[in-house]
């Protein structure tokens, strides 16, 4: 039931965007671009006539103007200033920019007045502080979205935000408002009402009029304890309201005068307000009468003749609140120096005068309290500025439009945040409290992951945990993500370290590579990296409880009690507040505990401070505690020592210094896939694609490609590719098909020789459900599966949204197709004629071969590039979690001979490929003496490989000098054959198998007693010169260079004479040089 994405047409002319500083509205200018609607990709950026740097003005496709404003020169003009320099701001641009009006004034914009929406982001986000860099109203949302494609819709996840949500929803809520009306919203809370609601404002003409003298606000039922906290409306009948039954039509809305408004109530004044009543019953989830009042949701809609009066306060008392205004006064000032007091003379900079001349207006408590209620007339009396305002508002009546089946949510708080992520999803069982949470996340279609892709992490068993736009590849055993946690925003290359996060943790933003063995995050804690100005290598590292009190007394730090956390450390006040800071107006708001954190020579960021505050929690936590308990380990003391010598910031501090622009760019790179793909037009119907690529022999340096060791050292290795039986064994075909309009995918494994089929398997893929097993290795056809979902069929965080949805509509735009092709499939077949754990690579060629006989097939040129395609194979089996290295399909898809290698500390993973030209008579010699022979054991290389990980991260001596002669080995194979030195080759092929077996360590099985007993007689008799077996070994194909003058035949005999049983399984085949690795053709 996710809402519809389905676009509506937009009854505003000017969406007024604002922020809290003019830093905030730049990089608000992306994120408008980025969710709050369609802008066309050569989209038209203006700065109005004043050279307003701090707007940004955005046109969307259907001509509504977007403006990304602040406050007036950094003055803090409050909601109602706010409004009023916004307001001046759109209709400056309505009546300036001669391009906009071109577009928007249409047959059905007649006024010359524009309908204007404004969303105020909120303040600084102080009690809610990982939202700080971009304030709540831009807080990442993971949800679901009905499209549409042709006649059939589909589910898609995204990243959005309470701003743009807010502004679909109301599109939809005031899509008859009459034009010029102003609509005002707080854009930091979620609002969710039942998708055909939509207010009407008059049905006959004389009603319309009536109605555009009025302001209502927007109300909808609330508990009394979250009511409390906000402002209410107090109707001449609450209860009747409910009902919403307006001139004998039963409605989900009716509009009625106000009484009064309350200004955050207490529960009893709210219990004890009486003709009219404040509260109203009405019945829960539990079945029980549970007390509701009419909260303010933040929306205030000015209808046109009263939104005049608004426009006339900008031109007349309230114009010091307006851009325009300030530049005429300040001008006006500084002109006629002698005019000016002492005070005025002391003014240096226009913000400067900005703060002191621009009154600070709130719409709610000072614009609200000034209009008209069924119960009073305001009549105040003096010259200031707020009296003025009563008098030009007293006759202006105040309505409430209260809606029945509206929900109301405010993320105040870092701990409510985090619990609107986690429960606020369909998957959470549920009390009444929480049925609230729940039914505003349904409303916007809430999940729980969206654009991430995590590997190696356990999730919590009852999936509670949230992912948000966040990329984290680790290898390090035990690496969790606990209960209730939300991870958001960060991109770590973490293969060769451990990363721990606890239960109800918030971690935003951290990136680059982890300096030590691990991250550990203890449950509860909020943990943020953000980008300072000016410094791009340095980050501010917000650290504090979810729970902590922000702004109030200091009870807490870290989630501990404070007093407990000064005894066990040894900190005391000083150590966290300046001294000019007295004791009352200390918190963590201005405590210093935010640590900078700088990038080393490895662009490695230290979170080693996180040691000391780990022991701490674990001490503070501990129910009893002897004296040594109490005491904080060394290691720890380190961590404390480190911390506090450390430069440290304030929460307070941070809003000057966070560069938003850049952590907006940030969040914008990251890709759950880190692949671009690109289209072409598509083949025709009937036409084939067939990719098909030869094996590969690994002749040195295998194992250095594999993460974390090529991450961490670096890797090389020396591999050719070989056509077996004179046959390139490893095929893909792909071909759309008519009268079906689903996926057949079918693999297929036959024999080498005649190429009989000896097994297979069949899926055909109707709906989401077909694919939900794609990240089972065991599963049928599951690499096809993943390379569906890797060249973006569907994204893997929509397969189990609704599982039975048709593929359909996703093939359809998938393949490119139109309206006329409803009954268009895809058949997809894959082919090895190696047998089952061969050594040579066969999965990872298969998979290239795969990815580009679909995307050639669909018109996707992603691949067309070699290295995009080694990469891509990289990212198929991490998604099907067979993980790996590069050097397979490096070894089949390339041609040849040649060296790839992979510079170590770098990411992400970029791979170089040296293709070496052989000699014809070099190529003819070891087409001859190369000697293929298939063991008739499977090799087990998923075991082996578990073991060479864990040996490397104990970085034994043995591990460590191994790696550094597995990657000089690879130089030396291929300088062999350069030379045509086929003996040197031998020797290199059997130096790296004497490698391999020290990678695998002993009783890893790599060496199968058979093929010890092999190699050894070969040896010793002079047959061969050199040996090895393929890939990791364990068994699969041996491949042997046999001695100057001997033969395939001469080895086989050879072999026969000995008294190995094994030898019987052997199957004994022909191998030469392919020079041209993958080939696709149609």
């Amino acid at each position: 039931t996710a809402p519809s994405n389905v676009t509506t047409r937009c009854p505003f002319d000017i969406i007024v965007i604002t922020s809290p500083d003019a830093a905030a509205a730049r990089a608000v200018r992306n994120l408008i671009l980025s969710s709050c609607g369609q802008f066309p990709s050569n989209y038209l950026g203006h700065h109005n006539d004043d050279n307003n740097d701090d707007s940004n003005i955005l046109q969307s496709s259907d001509g509504t103007i977007f403006i990304s404003s602040c406050d007036s020169f950094g003055a803090r003009l409050g909601s109602g200033g706010g409004t009023i320099a916004a307001l001046a701001e759109a209709d400056d641009a309505f009546q300036n920019w001669d391009r906009v009006m071109q577009n928007i004034c249409q047959e059905d914009k007649q006024s010359s007045t524009p309908t204007v929406l404004i969303c105020h982001a909120g303040g600084e986000s102080s009690r809610c502080p990982t939202q700080i860099a971009l304030g709540k109203a831009w807080t990442s949302l993971p949800v679901v979205q009905r499209e549409k494609n042709m006649s059939r819709s589909y589910f898609t996840t995204k990243v959005s935000n309470p701003t743009s949500l807010l502004i679909a929803t109301l599109n939809r809520l005031f899509a008859d408002v009459p034009s010029g009306s102003v609509v005002v919203a707080a854009s930091d809370v979620l609002l969710s009402f039942d998708g055909g609601t939509k207010i009407n404002f008059g049905v006959t003409e004389e009603e319309r009029r009536s109605n555009n003298r009025r302001v209502f606000g927007l109300a909808v039922p609330a508990p009394l304890e979250t009511a409390k906290n906000h402002g209410v409306f107090v109707l001449e009948s609450a209860a009747n309201a409910m009902r919403c039954n307006n001139n004998d039509e039963e409605l989900d809305w009716t509009i009625q005068p106000t009484f009064r408004v309350l200004q955050k109530p207490s529960v009893d004044e709210m219990k004890s307000a009486t003709n009219p009543e404040c509260t109203f019953n009405r019945t829960n989830v539990n079945g029980s009468a549970e007390l509701m009042a009419w909260i303010d949701t933040g929306v205030i809609t000015f209808l046109p003749e009263a939104a005049d009066t608004l426009r006339e306060l900008s031109r007349t008392l309230l114009k010091p609140c307006t851009r325009r205004g300030l530049d005429d006064m300040y001008r006006g000032e500084t002109s006629d120096k002698g005019k000016r007091d002492n005070k005025r003379q002391k003014v240096q900079t226009i913000e400067e005068f900005a703060q002191i001349t621009a009154p600070k207006v709130c719409l709610y408590s000072d614009i609200l309290h000034a209009m008209r209620t069924s119960s009073a007339t305001p009549a105040p009396s003096g010259s200031d500025v707020l009296s003025l305002l009563h008098n030009a508002l007293c006759d202006t009546e105040l309505y409430t439009c209260a809606i029945a089946n509206g929900g109301f949510l405010h993320l105040g708080t870092t701990g409510e945040l985090l619990d609107f992520l986690t429960i606020g999803t369909p998957r959470a069982e549920h009390d009444s409290m929480q049925q609230r949470i729940c039914s505003v996340g349904k409303s916007i279609g809430l999940t729980h992951q969206a654009d991430s892709y995590l590997t190696g992490f356990t999730t919590d068993s009852k999936h509670t945990s949230t992912v948000i736009n966040t990329k984290i590849d680790t290898r390090g055993l035990g690496s969790a993500i606990g209960e209730g946690s939300v991870v958001e925003h960060c991109e770590l290359d973490c293969t060769d370290a451990c990363v721990v996060i606890g239960d109800r943790c918030l971690v935003s933003g951290l990136r680059r590579r982890i300096k030590g063995p691990s991250l550990r995050i203890p449950s509860g804690l909020c943990l943020q990296l953000l980008p300072l100005t000016s410094d791009h290598e340095n980050f501010v590292c917000l650290c504090f409880g979810v729970d902590d009190c922000i702004k109030g007394t200091p009870d807490s730090l870290f989630g501990l009690n404070l007093k407990r956390v000064l005894e066990v450390s040894g900190l005391n006040e000083s150590d966290l507040w300046d001294d000019s800071i007295p004791v009352s107006k200390r918190m963590i708001w201005n405590a210093k505990t935010n640590p900078i954190v700088c990038e080393d020579a490895e662009r490695k960021l230290d979170y080693s401070f996180l040691n000391w505050i780990n022991a701490l929690i674990e001490v503070c936590r501990s129910e009893s505690t002897s004296q040594s308990e109490s005491e904080l380990t060394s290691e720890a003391l380190v961590g404390l020592k480190q911390w506090k010598e450390s430069h440290r910031m304030s929460i307070s501090q941070l809003r000057q210094r966070v560069d938003s622009a850049s952590e907006t760019s940030f969040r914008s790179s990251i890709t759950a896939r880190n692949h671009t793909l690109t289209t072409t037009k598509p083949v025709t119907l009937g036409n084939v694609v067939v990719a098909s690529a030869p094996a590969r022999i690994d002749l040195s340096g295998g194992w250095s490609d594999t993460p974390p060791i090529s991450f961490e050292h670096g890797g090389a290795v020396a591999c050719l590719a070989v056509m077996v039986e004179g046959k390139r064994p490893l095929r893909a075909q792909c071909r759309m098909v008519k009268g079906t309009a689903s996926i057949l995918l079918r693999t297929e494994s036959r024999r080498l020789g005649d190429e009989e089929l000896e097994s297979s398997s069949e899926v055909l893929v109707q709906t989401l459900a077909d694919l939900a097993d794609l990240r089972d290795p065991l599963a049928e056809c599951s690499l096809l599966k993943c390379a569906l979902v890797y060249l973006g069929l569907v994204k893997l965080d929509e397969l189990y949204v609704d599982p039975s949805q048709s593929i359909q509509p996703y093939l359809h735009r998938f393949c490119q197709l139109d309206a006329s092709d409803a009954d268009i499939g895809l058949e997809i077949v894959s082919c090895s004629l190696l047998p089952t754990g061969s050594g040579m690579g066969s999965s990872s060629i298969l998979g290239g071969c795969v990815l580009s006989a679909v995307a050639r097939c669909i018109g996707n040129s992603s691949f067309e590039n070699r290295e995009q395609l080694v990469h891509g194979v990289l990212m198929l089996e991490q998604l099907l979690t067979t993980g790996g290295g590069w050097q397979d399909q490096i070894g089949g898809l390339v041609g040849g001979l040649k060296l790839g290698t992979s510079e170590g500390n770098v990411f992400p993973l970029r791979t170089k490929v040296k293709s070496i030209k052989l000699s014809p008579s070099v190529i003819a010699e070891l087409n001859q003496r190369l000697v293929l022979a298939f063991t008739g054991k499977p090799r087990l290389a998923k075991n082996i490989l578990q073991n060479v990980l864990r040996r490397w991260a104990l970085r034994g001596e043995d591990i460590v000098t191994t790696v550094k002669q597995l990657v000089s080995g690879a130089s030396a194979a291929i300088a062999s054959l350069e030379e045509g030195d086929l003996n040197g080759l031998g020797h290199c092929m059997s130096e790296y198998w004497r490698q391999k077996k020290i990678m695998a360590g002993e009783g890893s099985g790599a060496e199968p007693d058979f093929v010890k007993v092999v190699l050894e007689h070969l040896t010793s008799k002079g047959d061969i010169v050199g040996g090895t077996l393929c890939g990791a070994g364990g068994g699969g194909f041996l491949a042997m260079l046999a001695a100057e003058g001997k033969t395939a035949v001469d080895i086989k005999a050879s072999i026969e004479t000995t008294a190995i049983d094994e030898v019987n399984l052997f199957s004994w085949h022909s191998c030469t040089v392919d020079n041209n690795g993958l080939i696709v053709n149609v």
